[in-house]
């Protein structure tokens, strides 16, 4: 299938870009049960909230980005490093996430929540 510009895609180029996307979809199912392991309650319905608030940010906000990156020389290459980045950062941060409360089923927060809907 020739691209715009007269080169051929190649198929190992659709192999690579298939398991990249493959692999950034494997993440979401994970990323939803992150608050759920370390809040409870009303807190993990928040931290459900928060994530799907900073998925709406970053769908609004990347067509724009990604704009001004394909209208800089070498836009396509830019623009595809600085998704790399933003996936590499967040999976950094998701690896930071301290797993204490996990393992014990109790979350960090939890027992504050508890409390306080006590009385």
């Amino acid at each position: 299938m020739p691209a715009g510009d007269g080169r051929r895609a190649s198929p190992g180029g659709l192999a690579l870009i298939s398991i990249a996307t493959a692999s950034a979809f494997s993440s979401l199912g994970p990323a939803w049960t992150i608050p759920l392991q370390f809040l409870g309650g009303q807190a993990a319905a928040g931290g459900i909230a928060a994530i799907n608030s900073f998925g709406n940010i970053g769908g609004f906000l990347a067509p724009f980005v990604m704009g001004r990156l394909m209208l800089r020389p070498q836009g396509d290459s830019l623009a595809l490093a600085y998704l790399a980045g933003v996936l590499l950062v967040s999976a950094l941060l998701a690896l930071l996430v301290n797993r204490r409360g996990a393992m014990s089923g109790q979350g960090p927060f939890q027992n504050q929540f508890i409390e306080s809907s006590s009385h």
